[in-house]
């Protein structure tokens, strides 16, 4: 019985620590996403004006191209993509509308625009 009651217990405390990692934070109702949904405007380092949009689907559609992305993060602050070659492409919104983009390629931050 000694033998095995630190095999049982490490076993117990093994599982126990993996339901914590797999559980999962369950949504509140109160969240409402759909604020970063919409078109915006941004104006690049050289002051060229560029487009990007947000679907349902969390689509991203920069100057009327879709971009290839995964969704990496989605909170009530952040919405944050992968694009296809890695690359982090976030959109911040401190308060009630989203006010940021930033191009980890790029490494630029801009301001957005309705």
């Amino acid at each position: 019985m000694k033998k095995r009651f630190p095999l049982i217990l490490g076993a117990s405390l093994i599982g126990l620590a993996g339901s914590l990692i797999l559980r999962k934070k369950k949504p509140g109702s109160s969240e409402d996403y759909s604020l970063f949904e919409g078109d915006w405007r941004f104006y690049d380092k050289n002051k060229e004006l560029h487009t990007l949009a947000i679907n349902k689907d969390y689509s991203l559609i920069i100057d009327d191209h879709a971009v290839k992305t995964l969704l990496v993060e989605l909170n009530m602050n952040r919405l944050v993509f992968q694009d296809e070659y890695g690359y982090h492409l976030i959109i911040e919104a401190p308060i009630d509308q989203p006010a940021y983009f930033y191009d980890e390629a790029d490494d630029e931050r801009y301001k957005l625009y309705n």
